[in-house]
């Protein structure tokens, strides 16, 4: 495939000397003449390049697609492709057919991430250099040099570098005090600060009075904050914020321009007009799959420097900080994103949820925050989940195929420029940007507004700490109950064994689950724990299966001897891991063959290290998980049924309990997963009803298990002996001698399991059954004993 893209690299090289080379500013006029040429020419050799030609949007960006208006938050910017308003030539993002019409000399623009208030990051533009005859190289340094590339360099740096100042007279954002002073320019805006701190219930503005001591603080450029800031005597995590630093408050009243960080220059001995051209128009193409964050300004920019056309995407996949991630909102892995498999409605990315029937036209409505019945606007006309056109004629009419809302007069005020202010969200539409859904005479009654992708919610922060405290436990419970296990060899008998490999593919999936969100940035380290938890997981439902079968094949009368019962573990092993390394493989090749914009790739780590396609979740997870479930249940109830036969012919003799037969049911549920139904069920519905004791239950499997399974008394006795904290003399006291150990047997589903496989033969009938129990139930010796004794003499 790179000789593909060297081929086309050769190609682009020959058009250029058919199709003009980009002038300078000198030559706008040039340019206005050939422009109507050049768009045509480039349009024709993106679609012969096939980029993103699986894709949706396949296509250069223009004045059609493009952002007219400034953009206010971080939906309309992962959006957008480039910009078509009267600063866009300033900033040099303009898209290819409004390149040419505002030619000025531009300053060169860097897009850097600065702390928000109410987003983690806001990427604005700012500029960074200083004059060449500038010669204090330190301040020079500190201005054109990042705090995090002089931290690796180990040079000096510090918090100021990171913190952006803006000009009074100029309105010009500078990357930080020393490019302002570099510029010769010191009249710059106040900003008001305050310190906030891990563990403040609020962002006070007022944290700066409880006097902190920053004299043995350290700055982190990776993550912008203080560590090790002494406050009341404590020692704590804080950062410093800028309290005007919010969107859309940023953009709106101070003038900065959200970015995207781009790369917009060729190698050297490129050719010169494939160089003008990658610098010319801005149509933003991403490449996939990432070991960064890579966007180049167009796909030329992307060519010259070696990306192949395979890698290639037009869709900007990357999740920012705005809003929550689909890992949640507090950057921590929800046990819900492993059935979060329903695509309905058109919703192909995990972490995107709706609680609304888009196909029944539904939409979440952000403003009032709940499901609302959407309209298409007179233009267009609703088929499913899609708006379609009708006719784009009616000038009065939004042509914007979005599904709109309906809002009433008291929910927003129209101005005299025809513009409308909406009075929840504070939030301003131009007259383009919302459609007169009815009016009587002059007054407008109702309007029609886009939501567009406002439906997608981020997973609840519910389900986010929720997980992370059940899983937590779950891994210290898993861990000991395999502690144990291990040090105990009574106990790593068959049934023994099938437990402690079910909890450590549970051990696997819950620990990397919570490890996910701390590898995101690093893309082949993401990949590989999407892939672990993928094997842990699906290998434990293989192990649910293998414990079901063979409790099965314990309790059923139809079981027969089998001489190699030593090699029955090591088939046991060889299926169920095996199957497991079967789908986790397959899923990796289909998702390294199929085609980058292909819904039925799994798309691991992208972005989330996990499965990221519903299709693809659905199709190597959530089915053959399934399928092991409903086995699971059909061998479920087969055990079930056979147990109560059996337990009912020994009452007589052994007074085996409800209460024991019951709580063994109950074991026999948690360790063959029968609980993860509730995860299809809360998948289907995307009912929180449903989703709560799914994670709750599921989450805490390992700790049930080792509830069920490793605190028993003769287990903790047999751990004291070992241990030699007791003796091995010691028993059970009062209770010790067969009656105690047959009830501990009864009370442990392994123990009881290989009792009972070891000694029932093949039953063929009640009566052989019934035998077979009182052979294995030493009580029924005792029982006798005390009615002989019972008898009165003589």
């Amino acid at each position: 495939m790179r000789l593909v893209s060297a081929v086309v690299v050769i190609l682009l090289s020959l058009s250029c000397r058919l199709v003009p080379g980009l002038p300078d500013d000198g030559d706008a006029s040039l340019f206005r003449d050939k422009e109507v040429n050049f768009l045509a020419k480039e349009l024709e050799l993106f679609r012969n390049t096939g980029i993103c030609r699986a894709e949706v949007t396949s296509t250069i960006g223009t004045c059609d697609i493009g952002e007219s208006q400034p953009i206010l938050n971080w939906i309309d910017l992962k959006r957008s492709s480039c910009y078509c308003d009267n600063l866009c030539s300033e900033y040099q993002d303009c898209c290819i057919d409004k390149v040419g019409f505002y030619n000025v000399k531009s300053l060169n623009w860097s897009c850097r991430e600065v702390r928000g208030i109410n987003v983690s990051r806001i990427p604005i533009y700012v500029y960074q250099k200083c004059p060449r005859n500038w010669n204090d190289e330190f301040t020079k340094g500190m201005c054109e040099t990042e705090a995090l590339e002089r931290e690796r360099l180990k040079m000096t740096f510090n918090h100021l570098q990171d913190l952006p100042v803006q000009s009074e007279t100029t309105n010009i954002f500078y990357r930080n005090i020393y490019c302002a002073v570099c510029n010769g320019d010191t009249r710059l805006v106040k900003w008001e600060t305050y310190l906030y701190c891990n563990g403040d219930s609020e962002r006070s503005g007022d944290s700066f009075l409880d006097d902190p001591d920053f004299s043995n603080a350290v700055y982190v450029p990776r993550t912008m904050n203080f560590r090790r800031v002494k406050v009341n005597g404590r020692l704590r995590n804080c950062q410093i914020n800028v309290k005007r630093f919010d969107l859309p408050n940023l953009v709106t009243n101070y003038g900065a321009r959200l970015c995207k960080p781009v790369i917009n220059t060729c190698p050297v001995g490129t050719d010169s007009d494939i160089k003008s051209k990658c610098n010319a128009y801005t149509s933003y193409i991403y490449r996939v799959p990432k070991p960064g964050r890579e966007i180049y300004k167009n796909f030329h920019c992307a060519l010259c420097n070696g990306v192949p056309i395979e890698n290639l995407s037009c869709l900007d996949s990357y999740i920012g900080p705005v809003y929550g991630t689909p890992w949640g909102p507090t950057g921590r892995a929800p046990l819900t994103m492993l059935f979060d498999f329903n695509y309905q409605g058109g919703l192909e990315e995990i972490g995107n949820q709706s609680p609304c029937l888009l196909h029944e036209g539904q939409i979440w409505d952000p403003i009032f925050r709940k499901c609302q019945n959407f309209t298409c606007g007179t233009l267009y006309k609703r088929e499913g989940s899609r708006c379609v056109p009708i006719s784009i004629s009616d000038e009065n009419g939004l042509k914007n195929s979005c599904p709109k809302v309906i809002l009433n007069s008291d929910d927003f005020h129209v101005l005299t420029d025809r513009s409308v202010y909406i009075n929840r969200t504070m939030k301003y539409l131009a007259k383009d940007e919302y459609e007169v859904y009815r009016k009587e005479n002059s007054v407008v009654l109702q309007i029609a507004i886009c939501v567009d992708d406002t439906h997608l919610l981020p997973y609840s922060l519910v389900h986010s700490w929720l997980s992370a405290i059940v899983l937590s436990v779950s891994i210290i419970c898993l861990i000991l109950h395999l502690v144990v296990y291990g040090m105990l060899e009574k106990l790593r008998n068959r049934p023994g064994k099938i437990l402690m490999s079910l909890a450590i593919s549970l051990l696997c999936g819950h620990l990397f689950l919570l490890l996910g969100p701390y590898f995101r940035d690093i893309f082949w380290l993401c990949y590989f724990n999407g892939v672990l938890i993928h094997f842990g997981y699906f290998a434990a439902f293989s192990w649910m299966s293998v414990m079901a079968y063979d409790i099965h094949g314990t309790f059923s009368v139809t079981q027969t001897n089998n001489s190699n019962k030593s090699k029955i573990f090591l088939k046991y092993s060889l299926f169920a891991w095996l199957c497991t390394v079967c789908l986790v493989l397959l899923s990796i090749i289909i998702d390294n063959s199929l085609p980058k914009g292909n819904s039925f790739r799994p798309r691991y780590a992208e972005p989330t290290c996990w499965l990221n396609s519903k299709k693809g979740l659905l199709i190597f997870f959530v089915s053959p998980a399934t399928i092991l479930l409903i086995a699971n249940i059909v061998l479920f109830g087969i055990t079930a049924f056979h147990f109560r036969k059996v337990s009912r012919q020994t009452k007589m003799v052994n007074n085996f309990s409800d209460k024991v037969r019951y709580f063994l049911y109950l074991k026999l549920a948690v360790v063959l997963g029968l609980t993860w139904i509730l995860g299809l069920v809360a998948g289907i519905t995307r009912m929180d009803v449903f989703w709560y004791p799914f994670i709750i239950l599921n989450g805490l499997q390992g700790a049930l298990i080792f509830i069920a399974f490793t605190i028993k008394k003769n287990i903790l006795n047999m751990l004291a002996i070992k241990l030699k904290i007791r003796s091995d003399k010691y028993r059970m006291g009062k209770s010790s001698g067969i009656k105690a150990a047959m009830y501990s047997s009864l009370s442990n589903l392994t123990t009881l399991q290989t009792t009972t496989s070891s000694q029932i033969p093949s039953l063929t009938n009640d009566k052989e059954m019934l035998k077979a129990v009182r052979k294995i139930n030493p009580d029924t010796v005792l029982d006798e004993k005390r009615r002989v004794n019972a008898v009165p003499k003589g």
